[in-house]
């Protein structure tokens, strides 16, 4: 199968440091990343976009003191999944510029192909759910859900979880980190609850699509750009549809 879906190609490696899902209310859903403006309360739930419950105990994290306390989004973006940290390839990230998710991810979205370093997405492919590989990701907030078909295979698969933003000097290029809590069928191509993906930021972006380079193995060693158009708009000419519907 061509590198097509960014979830289903890292393996597990470590888990997010005192996660755990819990039935009572948390008493701390603002996290350790706080400056001279105190980040946004939200109401810990299950979000109607993601399925990712919030309502979970976590224990915040010492923040490393290199990190910048400035450059930290509070902003209430959705959904909030609540920051414990992290361990991942024996690095311990404590910090997290984006404890509340990024404005310009917010919303449903369906990926249009990939492209090659370098080169453009296209967005006029159509394609759907039974007649090619199709991926729809949803974010709301902190919080992520992901539906993938590979046509090759014949297979589906749905994940979802939440993501945090790395901050130097814990990571030097400030990589995205995607943590899956659930994935439906456990194993489906390739997809395991517990396990990370890793992500650059934005490359290019517009009112209607996004352009986000995954990285195949932990550590960034290789990447393909993968193309989003955001569901409900036209990109190219076309309407962005959800191919699952």
């Amino acid at each position: 199968m061509i590198r097509y879906m960014p979830w289903i190609v890292a393996p597990f490696l470590a888990l997010a440091a005192c996660d755990s899902d819990s039935d009572s209310d948390t008493t701390d859903t603002t996290g350790g990343d706080s400056s001279d403006t105190a980040d946004t309360n939200v109401t810990p739930g299950t979000s109607a976009v993601t399925g990712v419950n919030t309502n979970v105990t976590v224990t915040t994290p010492t923040r490393n003191a290199g990190c910048d306390n400035t450059d930290v989004d509070n902003a209430n973006h959705g959904a909030k999944y609540p920051w414990g940290g992290a361990t991942i390839n024996g690095t311990t990230y404590t910090c997290d510029r984006c404890p509340n998710g990024l404005a310009d991810f917010q919303g449903k979205w369906r990926a249009h192909g990939f492209a090659a370093d370098g080169e453009t997405p296209d967005y006029s492919k159509g394609g759907d759910a039974t007649t090619d590989d199709a991926e729809v990701l949803f974010i709301d907030g902190n919080t992520w859900y992901s539906q993938l078909h590979d046509q090759q295979e014949g297979k589906s698969v749905e994940t979802r979880g939440w993501f945090f933003c790395s901050q130097k000097p814990e990571h030097p290029n400030e990589h995205l980190f995607w943590y899956t809590i659930e994935a439906k069928p456990e194993g489906q191509l390739g997809a395991t609850s517990g396990e990370y993906n890793e992500s650059d930021v934005i490359l290019s972006q517009g009112g209607d699509k996004k352009l986000i380079a995954w990285y195949d193995t932990l550590g960034g060693a290789s990447s393909a750009s993968i193309g989003y158009c955001k569901i409900g708009t036209v990109s190219n000419g076309q309407t962005c549809n959800n191919p699952f519907e």
